[in-house]
């Protein structure tokens, strides 16, 4: 195990701490970012490369997506009706309607976990590619911190400590932003029923707010980064809602 995370942290870690200490260098030599912070401004830039680096990996999510909002569209097109008739009928009796909506999409052709299977193949997949480098992003954060200096930004005395409450703050409520724009774009199941979509709305309520607790007591370099790389996603997701699904939905009707 050792080795392997000695080849990790050469192959990634070593890198990103390299163009982390140039970015302070870099950023350090004008009086105004000098007084904002050279550290603070340094992670943001480097979650912006990150970023960057990373987009093959976001396009190919947006693209799975898409295509899976569009099956599960066709699909609602195609059963909606003789769904509607079963929800009617089964009205107080969920176990019963999920049975007969298995039993629907069954004789239909369609696989319950089709979209689930899709889901979680863009999902899983970017992020299971994306870990290893954005764990030694927060090495080499860690690294710098630990290493001294001025490490100011902004109201934070030093980025190596918590912030006591407006980057946490922050990190929930860009968090929970990202959480809205998600499920915005997100189609409802067919077997889904209100209880299932409020407890999905409620866990995108739950989840920020755990997180805000716990970016109190990390290191406020890591939770600005988390900060910012939110601000990214949300403006990602934010554009393929407003224009890509709009226009969609405009061409459809």
């Amino acid at each position: 195990m050792l080795p392997l995370r000695s080849a990790w942290w050469a192959l990634l870690g070593v890198p990103l701490l390299a163009v982390l200490h140039g970015l302070v260098g870099l950023i350090a030599a004008w009086p105004v970012t000098l007084a904002i912070g050279p550290f603070g401004l340094a992670v943001i830039a480097m979650t912006l490369l990150v970023r960057i680096v990373l987009l093959p990996l976001t396009a190919y999510q947006i693209r799975s997506s898409l295509r899976s909002r569009q099956q599960a569209e066709a699909l609602r097109h195609r059963l909606g009706p003789k769904v509607a008739v079963l929800r009617r009928r089964y009205r107080r009796r969920p176990t019963e309607l999920q049975a007969a909506l298995l039993e629907l999409m069954r004789k239909e052709g369609a696989s319950p976990l089709s979209g689930f299977a899709s889901a979680l193949r863009s999902g899983m997949l970017p992020l299971l590619i994306q870990a290893p480098v954005l764990i030694a992003f927060y090495q080499a954060v860690l690294s710098l911190a630990r290493a001294g200096g001025d490490l100011h930004f902004l109201w934070v005395a030093s980025l190596a400590t918590p912030d006591a409450l407006l980057l946490p703050l922050l990190a929930g409520l860009t968090t929970y932003v990202v959480s809205r724009l998600a499920l915005a774009a997100q189609p409802t199941s067919l077997l889904e029923d209100e209880q299932a979509v409020a407890t999905r709305r409620t866990f995108a309520v739950l989840y920020p707010l755990g997180l805000a607790v716990s970016a109190h007591f990390a290191p406020a370099a890591l939770v600005l980064y988390w900060v910012t790389g939110n601000l990214i996603s949300a403006a990602q997701q934010w554009s393929v809602n407003r224009f890509v699904l709009r226009l969609r939905s405009a061409a459809a009707t």
